[in-house]
């Protein structure tokens, strides 16, 4: 499986978000300390095997998931500080990993749709989360959702 460009990832929030949205690889991966109380998703091809992941770092949850249902930036703060995601929040966050399964749509790779959604991150099976944290196939991004914050995701596959 293919990682998709950050140019795409940067253009499908900015779609989605209907905001500026900046996107740079992160120095840094991802951690299990980051995703607390956050979400994970799991991308898996026609034959129902799981081909990718999505993890987003709470503070980057909180400011997206607010940002898609228009929820005040002071919200998506509290949220990260207390590292709670509302249902609401989660849910709009649930729709974002969802259509970000269409990053993974380049040649070569196969079809994928999300199945699997863990929030809080902390309900993620340990396998996957151990695949999720630890893979060296991945793509992490430090990224800054306009009039919101930023956060950290980060896009891993596997064969």
């Amino acid at each position: 499986m293919h990682l998709p460009p950050i140019l795409k990832v940067r253009e499908m929030l900015e779609t989605l978000l209907g905001r500026d949205v900046t996107v740079e690889p992160s120095p840094t991966t991802l951690a299990g300390t980051d995703t607390i109380g956050s979400l994970v998703a799991t991308y898996c091809d026609d034959d129902g095997r799981n081909r990718a992941m999505l993890g987003w770092s709470i503070e980057g949850a909180a400011n997206v998931g607010a940002a898609l249902g228009l929820i005040a930036a002071p919200m998506a703060k509290e949220m990260a500080s207390e590292q709670f995601l509302r249902l609401d929040i989660a849910d709009n966050l649930a729709e974002v990993s969802n259509v970000m399964a269409a990053l993974f749509d380049l040649p070569g790779n196969p079809h994928v749709r999300m199945n699997g959604r863990y929030c809080p991150a902390a309900t993620t099976p340990a396998e996957l989360a151990s695949f999720l944290y630890a893979n060296p196939d991945r793509l992490d991004l430090d990224f800054t959702v306009k009039g919101y914050g930023s956060g950290k995701l980060a896009l891993v596959t596997w064969e």
